[in-house]
């Protein structure tokens, strides 16, 4: 396991077959690792595939799966660390409003609608000045990102 991660490090995304084994190997390998989940999600390229219409089989599930493994795991949160997180959250929750959610999309939504919940609370307690820190989303893209979770997360059946 920990080879094939490594491994993942080293290894060119050229090519569509290549991004798509990595996306099948993050959800095999259980990836709960922020260091690993960054590298899964770029070189699997989630952020180009979440701008497509129509998704493979599991596809979505995965793509879920990472950013998961994004939001979850400890103190530094990986999605932090990403200079398109806003761009990736908008298209997710947008996909997931038209397609037939998984049990695995509802929980990343779910942690997603968590995630905004404590970054609005931290923004409001530490005043005007954090809001520009490139740590947190902006107050109105996290108050949309919330409200859409919602919406999703209301109407499951």
């Amino acid at each position: 396991t920990w080879g094939k991660m490594a491994c993942i490090f080293y290894l060119e995304a050229n090519s569509n077959e290549i991004k798509d084994w990595i996306l099948n190997e993050s959800t095999e390998e259980n990836i709960l690792y922020n260091f690993v989940a960054i590298t899964y999600s770029d070189k699997a390229d989630i952020r180009k595939r979440l701008k497509k219409i129509s998704f493979k089989k599991n596809e979505f599930s995965k793509i879920s799966f990472l950013i998961y493994s994004l939001l979850f795991l400890d103190e530094e949160k990986g999605i932090i660390f990403l200079d398109y997180k806003e761009e990736l959250l908008i298209n997710y929750l947008e996909r997931a409003k038209s397609i037939e959610l998984s049990e695995t999309d509802y929980l990343t939504i779910e942690e997603i609608s968590s995630y905004m919940e404590d970054d609005i609370y931290y923004m409001e307690e530490l005043g005007r000045e954090m809001r520009e820190d490139e740590y947190f989303f902006p107050l109105e893209i996290s108050n949309k990102l919330l409200k859409e979770c919602k919406e999703i997360l209301n109407n499951r059946n």
